[in-house]
């Protein structure tokens, strides 16, 4: 027997601080982290820290998010090139001068 249904929920109920206090947690961490890596590479660790408590780039991401499900994106790699066409997986140098040869050209047509 799987037990009284109502006793489970209350145990849901019980645990939720605990899984949201995690995943603060983890959160800060991972911010920690990402901030550490941009040091690394020499962007300024403070700046980072601030960008991200503020979501500065959230409205970029979410664009970011909105166009990938638009080029029904499903995994990685995948390049966008000139904001239109896409190239999903390990392609050829054959297949991006392909398109990169095609996008120059309407570019010059336009």
């Amino acid at each position: 027997m799987l037990g009284d249904p109502s006793a489970a929920a209350e145990n849901d109920r019980d645990s939720f601080p605990a899984f949201v206090r995690t995943a603060d947690e983890i959160e800060t961490r991972v911010g920690l982290l990402l901030a550490e890596l941009a040091a690394e590479v020499g962007l300024d660790r403070e700046d980072v820290l601030r960008s991200l408590a503020a979501d500065e780039f959230l409205a970029d991401v979410r664009a970011d998010q909105d166009q990938a499900i638009e080029f029904g994106i499903q995994g990685v790699p995948f390049y966008v090139i000139d904001g239109k066409y896409g190239v999903s997986g390990a392609q050829s140098p054959e297949t991006f001068t392909g398109v990169l040869t095609q996008v120059a050209g309407e570019r010059v047509a336009s």
